[in-house]
């Protein structure tokens, strides 16, 4: 009898245990953050949306309601910008991505000629949900619109084009970092044709006695070929916001021989 007993026992004893013991499910955390760049640099006159992607790591069962905070510095919402998103903003069950978005407002008025708008989490519905980094992402809005007495320089950032006597090519003007009114432009192309390599050439942008809308263009002495110390490039001319035009007059010199130094003429236009 007692040998039965036992026998029952040790069949009993695997399943009570499997059930007491069996593992609790961990509820499955998920993280949320800013995706894509951390710093995002727009000119004010960009009509285009900023859209701002937001990322869960893990998808939810249920819809996940996420609040954030929108900081302008020397801007203002409702004047300088838009936010087209609504705060807080849904993120539907069973999805893993959402957006903020922001629109850029132009307007005639010169400003600070660096303003940023600061995008922040501040908090998510759900205590499983951890903000993780980047939990912000900067809006630096470039001012374009510069005081009569100095050059804007946006007028050539973009697709250009530059043109010298036997040859046309693309190429693209940028806002030196100095800023829109400092003046400064600086164009990449392939100034010799399309067989030399791409060069780099910062233009200085002086405004003439009538006004910025017109005047002086030029370019430091610099070296413009990497690796080739040989060669290097002045150049002066003029430019025009009017017909959005740059003209170099410059003075490719050879330190080895100066017997090949010549001279030409680059216009550069917005394409």
């Amino acid at each position: 009898m007692w040998s039965r007993i036992f026998v029952l026992f040790l069949i009993w004893w695997p399943f009570a245990c499997s059930e007491e013991e069996a593992p609790k499910p961990f509820p499955v955390t998920s993280s949320i953050f800013f995706e894509g760049p951390s710093v995002i640099e727009v000119v004010e006159r960009d009509e285009d949306l900023i859209e701002v992607p937001i990322k869960l790591s893990v998808a939810q069962e249920n819809q996940l309601t996420v609040s954030y905070e929108v900081i302008g510095e020397e801007v203002f919402n409702g004047s300088d910008f838009e936010l087209m998103s609504v705060n807080p903003i849904v993120i539907n069950a069973g999805s893993t991505s959402a957006k903020v978005s922001i629109k850029i407002n132009d307007n005639s008025v010169v400003q600070p000629e660096e303003r940023k708008i600061f995008l922040r989490f501040k908090s998510t519905g759900d205590s499983e949900v951890q903000i993780k980094s980047p939990k912000e992402v900067v809006i630096s809005i470039l001012e374009d619109d510069c005081l009569p007495s100095i050059p804007n320089t946006a007028t050539w950032a973009g697709p250009v084009l530059v043109q010298d006597e036997s040859s046309t090519t693309d190429g693209t003007g940028s806002v030196e970092s100095s800023g829109i009114c400092s003046g400064q432009v600086s164009v990449a192309a392939r100034f010799f044709g399309e067989q030399n390599p791409i060069i780099i050439v910062l233009i200085q942008l002086l405004p003439g006695s009538t006004g910025a809308e017109s005047g002086v263009a030029a370019v430091a002495r610099f070296k413009p070929f990497a690796g080739s110390p040989q060669f290097e490039y002045e150049a002066n001319g003029s430019y025009s916001q009017l017909t959005k035009t740059i003209i170099l007059d410059y003075m490719l010199f050879d330190l080895n021989n100066s017997a090949n130094n010549f001279t030409g003429t680059h216009v550069i236009s917005v394409n």
